[in-house]
Order: structure tokens, then sequence, then C-alpha cells
């Protein structure tokens, strides 16, 4: 059983206006026509030769100078499109060798945040290695100045000259 297509959906189908669908059915689609309650219909059959009649009808109804044009243009067009394609390819060889930049240049990226890590840590390390050697040696000074500071104490304290001579002779300080 074949399947059949309103002119509106024929023409969505064939990817040319309804108008033009209306042309061909005077012409080339009128084997594959059907009327029902007013409707036109169009075979899916129809669909198959309109692709291959509509290209030929087009440059047949041309005159033979713009039939040239038309092969011409058509030539342009394929070696547009084989250019593209070679653009295009180019293009994605492009495109892996800057994925592949990217790749080698996180994994670098990483090992620089790697090492700056370490050297941090490392840094770290030696402050804090700094900081009780100077604590040490802060608790040392200051063990030292409280042994001098008991010494001096101990120590009478020595009278000047004139204290010596005009001073009391019974204090001593």
């Amino acid at each position: 059983m074949e399947q059949y297509l309103t002119v509106k959906q024929f023409a969505d189908q064939a990817g040319v206006s309804t108008q033009r669908i209306y042309q061909l059915l005077t012409k080339s689609l009128q084997p594959f026509c059907k009327y029902e309650s007013g409707v036109k219909y169009i075979s899916i059959e129809g669909l198959k030769l309109f692709n291959k009649e509509d290209s030929q009808e087009v440059t047949k109804d041309l005159p033979s100078d713009l039939q040239g044009l038309a092969k011409s243009e058509n030539e342009i067009l394929k070696e547009t499109i084989e250019a593209l394609r070679q653009q295009l390819t180019v293009k994605d060889e492009q495109l892996a060798a800057k994925d592949k930049q990217l790749i080698d240049l996180t994994a670098a990226l990483k090992s620089s945040q790697e090492q700056h890590k370490a050297l941090t840590d490392a840094l770290t390390a030696a402050q804090a290695l700094h900081a009780g050697t100077i604590q040490e040696r802060l608790t040392v000074a200051q063990d030292q100045s409280e042994e001098e500071t008991v010494i001096k104490k101990e120590e009478p304290q020595k009278r000047g000259f004139f204290k010596r001579i005009f001073g009391k002779k019974g204090s001593s300080q």
C-alpha cells in the first residue's frame, strides 16, 4: 500500500514551497497525484522522483548559456564545500594540538603547585625551628641575667670617693 502526503507535507519534505509543488503537479508529479474529497495527495514515490528531476528540470528550463553557468556554479559550490572540509580537518588537527598543550600545561601547573606546597611546608618548619632556637636563647639569656642580678645584689655596693670621705662612717650602702 502506497503512502500519500498532502501538498504541504510533500513540500516540507522536499524542501521547496507549495507553489513549486503545484507547478510540478501539472508536469512530472501528475502520475503520483490522487484526489480524495477535494484534497490533493502525492505519493511518497514522487518524492524520490522529485529529488532527481528537480535539479534536471531547473537546468532544462534555462537557456543554454545559463545552463553552463548553473553547472559551473554547481562545480564552484562543490569546490567550496571541499575546501571547507579541508579547512575543517586542519582546524580539528589544531584543536587536538591545543588539547595536548592544555594537558601538558595542566600537568606542569599541578607539579609546580605541589613543589610550592612542599616549599611552604619546609619554610614553616624552618620558621618553627628558628622560633624555638630564639626562644631557647631568650630563656638562656634571661636565666643568665637573673643570675647576674642575684650576684650584683649579693656584692656590696662600692661607695664613691666623696661618699667615703664625707659620708657617714657607720652606714655602708
